[in-house]
């Protein structure tokens, strides 16, 4: 038997394009396999993790103080990416602790 696909529709902002369709058990399933990915595998990916990120955050109402400040998760993504991409760009982040803020911010049931 198969399972019925239950989508999210939502307009952000009005937006130009229309509405957008959202499943919410292949989110489910992305954010299972981010969390379950190796550092190496995680550090990979980081573009499509913040893409996700963004969509997961938004939808679960998270505050921008746990994702846009100087120690959010979102802000963190970008300083690896940008320690990954620029050779002069350094920083503190580690990926410990954003996997741990990811788990925390973007887990669904």
């Amino acid at each position: 038997m198969e399972s019925e696909i239950e989508l999210i529709s939502y307009s952000p902002n009005d937006h130009p394009e229309g509405n957008y369709l959202i499943s919410y058990s292949s989110l489910r399933d992305d954010y299972q396999r981010y969390a379950a990915m190796s550092n190496k595998d995680f550090s990979g990916n980081l573009l499509r993790i913040l893409h996700f990120t963004c969509i997961t955050c938004w939808l679960k109402e998270e505050k921008a103080q746990h994702l846009l400040s100087d120690t959010g998760l979102v802000h963190e993504i970008v300083h690896l990416l940008l320690n990954q991409r620029d050779p002069e760009f350094t920083t503190n982040t580690q990926l410990s602790k954003v996997r741990e803020m990811f788990r925390q911010h973007c887990a669904l049931s």
